[in-house]
C-alpha cells in the first residue's frame, strides 16, 4: 500500500510538471506569434507612412503646376442634346436605337477624342457601344444620328455618356 501511495503523488507529481511545462511552452509559442504579428504591423504602419509621404509629395507637385497651362482637372463640359427611340424592326439587327440630336463642347478648350458611350442593359448583360466624334473645337456643336445596336438583343435600358480623355487649350495632353 505504501507502495501504491508513493506511485499515486509521483504521478500526480509528474501531472503537475507536466502541465506547468506544458503551459510554460504555449506562453512561449504565444510571444513568438505576438512579436511576429508585431513586426508585420511595424512593416506595414512604415509602407502607409511611406505611401503618405509619397502622396504628400504628389500633391505638392500638383499643387505648384504652372497656372499658364491652362489644363482644366475633371471631365470637360461636353454636352449631349439627344432624342433616343428603341426600334424593332431592324434588318441587320432586330432591336437597336435610333439617336439623333447634337454633341456639344461646351467649355473654352479644344476637346480631344470625344466620343459618345452608350451603355445598354440587355436580357444577356450589358454591352457598350461607343460612337467616336473625333475633335471638337471650344463651343463647337455637331449633329449626332446614329443607329447603336445591340447584337440582336432585346435592350432594356440605356445610358448615355459623352466623353473626352484629352482637353486643352492648344495640344494634346498625352
Amino acid at each position: 500500500m505504501y507502495l501504491g501511495k508513493k506511485l499515486l503523488v509521483s504521478v500526480l507529481v509528474l501531472v503537475l510538471i507536466s502541465a506547468t511545462v506544458g503551459f510554460y511552452f504555449a506562453q512561449y509559442l504565444n510571444n513568438i506569434e505576438i512579436l511576429a504579428l508585431k513586426n508585420t504591423n511595424n512593416q506595414l504602419h512604415a509602407e502607409i507612412i511611406d505611401q503618405q509621404t509619397k502622396i504628400a509629395g504628389l500633391q505638392t507637385k500638383l499643387d505648384n503646376l504652372p497656372p499658364e497651362q491652362n489644363v482644366p482637372f475633371g471631365n470637360p463640359p461636353i454636352v449631349t442634346r439627344l432624342g433616343v427611340r428603341l426600334m424593332d424592326d431592324g434588318i441587320r439587327y432586330k432591336y437597336y436605337l435610333w439617336a439623333t440630336g447634337e454633341v456639344l463642347n461646351n467649355g473654352n478648350y479644344t476637346a480631344y477624342n470625344v466620343t459618345v458611350l452608350f451603355t445598354l442593359l440587355t436580357a444577356n448583360g450589358t454591352a457598350l457601344r461607343a460612337i467616336n466624334m473625333g475633335t471638337f473645337a471650344p463651343n463647337q456643336l455637331l449633329p449626332f444620328r446614329y443607329q447603336v445596336y445591340a447584337t440582336g438583343e432585346y435592350i432594356e435600358s440605356w445610358e448615355i455618356t459623352p466623353e473626352a480623355p484629352m482637353y486643352h487649350n492648344s495640344k494634346p495632353l498625352f
